[in-house]
């Protein structure tokens, strides 16, 4: 038997001894049939079998409820320790009286049927039997480890058979003994003091040993978030460093305002018209992949007005949450990552293309975010730098409350400062595979790049923030994640003329690029490839549109940076059919996921880690969010766009 399995096990006898042992109508009972040695075996027999089904009760039962709804385990947290405390307090007290133990007089026998009768009503029709048995014990059992629960209750099982066969068998040979006040004085101070340590367990903040895969701006998140909660976190990735894959060069844009999901009505038609263009926006390459199939079919069935609204939603409300959240950390940290508080502009090529936009900014304010519409003036106004390119412009959109900056630099300092506070980055690390017991891991198999050594890592929770790379990852677990690599593209490039560049970080809708001013470079990112797992930039299709992106900046922005050395990247955006992250409890007890933020990462980063940091903890995060593996709550009031 392993330590914490014999520490569950010794746990639940001490707590249901303490509990039991106190002098009530029931223990009375047995005791009087055991000095009128009456129906003894009978008695203790459905005392103990009653104890038996209230512990399952308890420990699986409540621990069944607190696993589909953690924050309940708060509730039955603080409720079992101010049990425990009254409890104790009244053990005290009996044990501070003189004659607060005396036991009554054996009275006259019984049938068998009425002592049974009497027995069940005095077991089942007191209150306190479901407060100590199944709340209390439930409240510290659903604390023990999956593999050490069953013990937990065989320990507490055990207590309550050898109490009440000791009690009614040994009755009569104690009799002197167990009549004197004394005795149950001792008994009881001694229940009195157990209860003490018990609600002291129970209100003592629980501090799990996290393990998080994945250190980009989603894996890193969490780590901060999970010890700002108290706990013991390692971070493992396989690059040498944080954020060195998706979240590398990616778009710079903290974009609440343009978190529209892919899948709209007008979707299929438009992924139909690009399918034989290289230099689409949305590039879907039919490969003999099933994965890519189900989530091309999965995407088609969101493509319609009542899943685009739900999505919207969803997608607005993960975003400010975020973004609030974001703010805080910058505040507390102070990183410097090339932070813009400028708002993020979009431009439009035709007037169609407006009154499109002027939808969208619509949808945007209906779900409070103050995205504007603009006339060609107005977008000069607020980015001057396109003066040369106004004459393709027909208006455009703005939210002042959107900003940019460099996830990538973000991420690294984060990383750091999540080392100074005690946690342990595990880089050039492979995951190769999970040991279960139960409903649960057990462990990670994890490989080290450089030695080659293979090493086993226990923890009490783990959590998959692996991008893309997370559905292959659980699948050897029997759960398949619908996430979906989207190959997005990237130039950074240095400015020869700073003044002249842009500084509004930018949308440019015709082309589906993002423009950032990072410094004293510019980032122009965008389009998106299905296309498996490939980041390389040698085929045809992934230079013509590494080359598209620096064709449309000299359009935008004539002999402004240099082109000449370019620095391209394709990174894998971890998508889903409907663009909403897989954020909360896999089907595996102690297994988390965060993964699945497409081109949302950098903008959700933030919050997304702090929400299932407070998942974890069995908090309740502030947001209306469709979090896995827990029931959806009432309506809360969103954080405040400043």
């Amino acid at each position: 038997m392993s330590t914490s399995i014999s520490a569950a096990f010794a746990q639940g006898w001490l707590i249901t001894a303490g509990l039991i042992v106190a002098i009530g109508a029931q223990n009375a009972l047995v005791l009087r049939q055991g000095l009128a040695r009456s129906h003894v075996g009978a008695v203790v027999a459905l005392c103990t079998a009653s104890d038996w089904l209230l512990i399952a009760l308890g420990v699986f039962g409540l621990g069944a409820v607190i696993q589909s709804s953690p924050h309940v385990l708060e509730v039955f947290r603080f409720g079992g320790a101010a049990f425990a405390l009254v409890y104790g307090a009244r053990a005290a007290s009996r044990a501070w009286r003189p004659n607060g133990g005396a036991l009554a007089g054996t009275g006259s026998a019984q049938s068998l049927a009425s002592t049974l009768g009497t027995t069940l009503a005095l077991t089942y029709l007191n209150p306190h039997v479901y407060l100590d048995t199944v709340v209390l014990l439930g409240s510290v059992g659903a604390q023990q480890p999956a593999a050490g629960r069953a013990s937990f209750a065989v320990g507490a099982g055990l207590a309550s058979l050898m109490w009440f066969a000791t009690l009614g068998f040994g009755a009569s040979a104690a009799s002197k003994w167990l009549q004197r006040s004394v005795v149950w004085r001792a008994i009881d101070a001694s229940v009195a003091v157990l209860m003490f340590v018990v609600a002291a367990q129970l209100l003592e903040k629980v501090v799990m040993k996290v393990i998080v895969m994945g250190a980009g701006i989603i894996g890193v998140s969490t780590a901060w978030h999970l010890l700002e909660q108290g706990h013991e976190v390692s971070v493992i990735d396989r690059q040498r460093d944080a954020a060195l894959e998706t979240s590398f060069a990616n778009g710079a844009q903290i974009s609440v305002s343009f978190c529209e999901p892919w899948a709209n009505a007008q979707a299929p038609f438009k992924v139909a018209k690009w399918l034989l263009r290289d230099d689409s926006p949305l590039l879907f390459r039919p490969r003999l992949d099933p994965h890519q199939w189900r989530w091309g079919l999965s995407f088609l069935g969101q493509c319609n007005d009542a899943a685009f609204e739900r999505n919207v939603a969803q997608l607005v409300a993960l975003g400010r949450y975020s973004h609030e959240t974001l703010k805080q950390m910058v505040s507390t940290t102070g990183i410097d990552y090339h932070r813009l508080e400028r708002g993020i502009l979009q431009f439009f090529a035709s007037q169609k293309d407006v009154d499109a936009g002027a939808g969208a900014a619509e949808v945007m304010r209906h779900h409070g975010v103050d995205r504007r519409v603009l006339s060609r003036d107005e977008v000069l106004k607020v980015e001057p730098a396109l003066r040369s390119f106004a004459g393709n412009i027909a208006g455009g959109t703005f939210t002042p409350s959107d900003e940019s900056g460099d996830a990538h630099v973000f991420t690294q300092e984060l990383a750091r400062l999540c080392v100074k506070r005690g946690a342990k980055f595990l880089y050039e690390r492979d995951i190769l595979g999970f040991e279960t017991a139960g409903n649960g891991i057990e462990s990670v198999r994890v490989g080290d790049q450089i030695t080659g050594h293979t090493s086993t890592m226990k923890a009490d929770a783990f959590v998959a923030a692996m991008g893309s790379f997370t559905a292959p990852l659980l699948r050897p677990l029997g759960l398949y994640l619908n996430i979906y690599p989207a190959k997005g593209y990237s130039a950074t490039l240095k400015l020869k003329h700073p003044d002249r560049a842009s500084v509004v970080s930018m949308i440019d809708d015709a082309r589906k690029i993002a423009v950032s001013r990072l410094g004293d470079t510019i980032r122009i990112a965008g389009t998106a490839e299905m296309a498996g797992y490939d980041t390389t930039l040698t085929s045809r299709t992934s230079r013509l549109r590494c080359e598209a992106l620096i064709q449309r900046y000299e359009e935008l922005f004539p002999g402004v940076a240099d082109t000449s050395e370019p620095n391209f990247w394709a990174g894998l955006r971890p998508s889903t059919p409907s663009n909403i992250p897989i954020i909360g409890r896999s089907k595996l007890h102690n297994l988390w996921i965060n993964a699945g933020h497409g081109t949302l990462g950098w903008t959700h980063g933030a919050g997304s880690g702090r929400a299932l940091a407070e998942l974890m903890s069995g908090q309740r995060p502030a947001l209306n969010f469709g979090f896995a593996g827990h029931t959806p709550w009432a309506p809360r009031p969103q954080v405040s766009m400043a």
